[in-house]
C-alpha cells in the first residue's frame, strides 16, 4: 500500500511539472510556447550608456535604474561596442531597488560568461531585485552561457541582494556541462556570495537556488525561500543552495549558515536533490582541504524525488568532504526516501533532524557546541556563529514558524515582534521597534557574550509580505 501511495505521489508531480514549468526544464525548444518566455532581451533595448549608470574616476561604478544594470551586462560581455571589463579591483554599488518588469518583461542576459568573468565586487547595498528573468537557449551556433544574474564570477565578490521575482529557463541539448543559480552559475576561484536570498521561482535543470558549482570558494548568510505557492522545480540534478560545493588544488569550498525553505518538486526524471547541496565533492589528493557544509537548515515542505541520491541536508558526499552542525526537517520524506544525507562517504558530525517549534525548531536530540548544550534549532545556530569572527556571519532570530536572519527580514511578518529569543546564553538580545520590527541587539560593553549580527543589510520594502520564514 505505501508503494502504491509513492507511486501516485510520484505521478502527480510529475503532472505538476508538465503543467506549471515543462518549459523551463525541457532542452527541446518545441515544446515550448512563446508566452512562455520573455520575447525581448535587455542587451538589445539598452544598447548605449544610459542613465543611471554612473563611473567614477576609480572606474567604481553605482547603479540606479533597471537601464543601469542591464548595461552592466554588455561592460562585462564586451557587447554593444564595449570592450569587455572584468572588474577586477573595482566596485559595483546598487544604490536602489530596481524593477526590471516595470516597462514589460525582458530577459535578463547573464553578466559574465567561461570568456568574460566576472572579477569585481557587486554590493546590492540591501535593495532588491524584481522581474529577473533568466533565459538561455543554446541553438547550436553559439557557446552556452552559465544562468545566473552573474553567469561566472571569478576570484569576485556578489553580497548584500535580494531577488524578490523572476523566472529561470535553459534549454540545451547537454544541460550538464552549464550550470544554473539565480546568483551566479558559477563562483569560482576564492570568489565570495554573501547575504543574498532568493525568494522568485526557478526551474533548474542542473543548479541551485543560489549558486550552480561553487567551485574553492565561499557561501554564507544565504537563504532560498520561494513564495508559498511556488516551488524549486527540479528537472535533472538540484540542490536548494548550491547544485556542486567543489573544493580541489588545495582550496576549500564552503557553504557556511545558509537555509533553504520551500518544496523541491521533481518527477520520475530527476535523478539526485539535496535540501542544501546536491553535490558535495573533495577532488583526490587536495591537501587536507575540504568541501565543507555547516551550520545550515532545510524546512523542505515536500518529498524529494531523486532516483539515485536524496538528502533533505546533502545528496551525495564524496569522500575528504564534509558536514557538521547541519538540520532538516524529515517530516514529509516517504518512508526513508529523503534522510539527512543521500550517499555520505566523507565526514559527517552533529547533523539531526528537527520539527518545527512556534518560530523555533525542537532537535530530534540535544547537540553540543563547547560548553553549551541544547535542543532548540534557534539556541545551536546562534551557538554556532559565536565562535566565529563577529560580523562574518548573521545572527538568528524566531520566525513565525522557524528561524531567520535577524538583519533580513522585509516586510518583518517574519519575525516575532519584541519578545525575547529563547538563547539561554545572550539574554541581552532583544527585539525592539523602528518604523517595521526587527532584531537588534542594544550597546554593550567588549565583554558582554553576544552573537554577531553580520552586515546589517537596511532592505526596505512594506509591500512585501510573506506566508513562510525568509
Amino acid at each position: 500500500m505505501k508503494q502504491i501511495k509513492r507511486i501516485i505521489v510520484l505521478l502527480m508531480a510529475g503532472l505538476a511539472i508538465t503543467a506549471q514549468s515543462q518549459s523551463f526544464v525541457d532542452t527541446d525548444k518545441s515544446n515550448i510556447k512563446d508566452s512562455d518566455y520573455p520575447s525581448d532581451y535587455w542587451i538589445d533595448v539598452v544598447t548605449e550608456q544610459p542613465a543611471g549608470y554612473d563611473v567614477d574616476e576609480q572606474g567604481n561604478v553605482t547603479i540606479s535604474s533597471a537601464e543601469g544594470l542591464a548595461w552592466l551586462i554588455s561592460v562585462v560581455n564586451g557587447l554593444n561596442g564595449c570592450t569587455p571589463d572584468d572588474f577586477d579591483g573595482k566596485k559595483i554599488t546598487l544604490t536602489t531597488d530596481i524593477d526590471l518588469a516595470y516597462n514589460g518583461e525582458k530577459a535578463f542576459t547573464p553578466i559574465g560568461n567561461r570568456t568574460h568573468r566576472f572579477m569585481g565586487e557587486f554590493d546590492g547595498g540591501g535593495h532588491f531585485i524584481d522581474g529577473l528573468h533568466l533565459y538561455y537557449e543554446y541553438t547550436g551556433n553559439a557557446v552556452p552561457s552559465d544562468l545566473g544574474l552573474f553567469g561566472y564570477v571569478f576570484h569576485g565578490t556578489v553580497r548584500n541582494l535580494l531577488v524578490k521575482s523572476g523566472s529561470s529557463a535553459f534549454v540545451c541539448q547537454n544541460p550538464e556541462q552549464w550550470y544554473q543559480g539565480c546568483i551566479a552559475g558559477i563562483s569560482d576561484s576564492l570568489s565570495l556570495i554573501d547575504n543574498c536570498m532568493v525568494m522568485t521561482r526557478m526551474s533548474v535543470t542542473n543548479g541551485g537556488g543560489i549558486v550552480g558549482m561553487n567551485r574553492n570558494s565561499t557561501i554564507r548568510n544565504c537563504a532560498y525561500a520561494p513564495p508559498v505557492d511556488n516551488t524549486f522545480l527540479v528537472g535533472r540534478n538540484g540542490g536548494g543552495i548550491a547544485l556542486r560545493n567543489f573544493s580541489e588544488n588545495g582550496y576549500t569550498a564552503e557553504i557556511s549558515n545558509c537555509y533553504f525553505y520551500g518544496n523541491m518538486l521533481g518527477s520520475y526524471s530527476v535523478q539526485n536533490e539535496g535540501g542544501i547541496v546536491c553535490f558535495n565533492e573533495t577532488s583526490s589528493e587536495n591537501g587536507g582541504q575540504s568541501a565543507m557544509v555547516r551550520n545550515c537548515y532545510s524546512e523542505l515542505t515536500g518529498e524529494l524525488f531523486g532516483n539515485y541520491d536524496n538528502g533533505c541536508i546533502v545528496a551525495h558526499n564524496s569522500e575528504g568532504s564534509v558536514v557538521e552542525y547541519c538540520y532538516a526537517d524529515l517530516t514529509k520524506q516517504y518512508n526513508g526516501w529523503g534522510g539527512l544525507l543521500g550517499t555520505d562517504l566523507g565526514d559527517t558530525h552533529n547533523c539531526i533532524s528537527f520539527i518545527p517549534d512556534n518560530g523555533d525548531g525542537l532537535l530530534s536530540e540535544s547537540v553540543s557546541i563547547g560548553t553549551d548544550e541544547t535542543t532548540s534549532l534557534l539556541e545551536v545556530l546562534n551557538y554556532w556563529i559565536s565562535l566565529y569572527e563577529i560580523g562574518v556571519f548573521n545572527s538568528w532570530c524566531e520566525g513565525e514558524t522557524l528561524p531567520v536572519f535577524c538583519n533580513q527580514s522585509i516586510g518583518i511578518t517574519r519575525l516575532r515582534a519584541c519578545s525575547p529569543w529563547k538563547a539561554r546564553m545572550w539574554p541581552r538580545w532583544r527585539c525592539i521597534t523602528l518604523s517595521a520590527k526587527r532584531c537588534t541587539k542594544p550597546r554593550a560593553s567588549p565583554s558582554a557574550s553576544m552573537p554577531p549580527n553580520g552586515t546589517r543589510a537596511s532592505i526596505s520594502s512594506t509591500s512585501l509580505r510573506r506566508t513562510v520564514p525568509w
